[in-house]
């Protein structure tokens, strides 16, 4: 004997066939691309360096404007304020 008959059972199969569809759905994309060689620290710590250069780019060119010196890099590592 079935309790539900507003048609809630149909939509419970529905909802478990999607379930068992996304599974299908995301082994597919498993097989098709491989990030086993992605190597996710080096690019996090890439992209951590890049944001702390710009970062202090920036504090040093505010502390240069306010001692009323010419800011300029030497080199890409050390930032130089140098007298106008």
């Amino acid at each position: 004997m079935c309790v539900f008959t507003c048609g809630c059972q149909g939509d419970a199969k529905i909802g478990a066939l999607l379930s068992g569809l996304v599974g299908v759905v995301v082994y597919g994309i498993s097989r098709v691309f491989d990030f086993s060689h992605e190597d996710v620290g080096a690019e996090a710590e890439a992209q951590l360096q890049e944001e702390v250069s710009v970062h202090w780019r920036k504090a040093c060119q505010a502390y240069c404007t306010a001692l009323n010196v010419r800011f300029s890099f030497a080199c890409s590592d050390s930032p130089l304020c140098v007298a106008r």
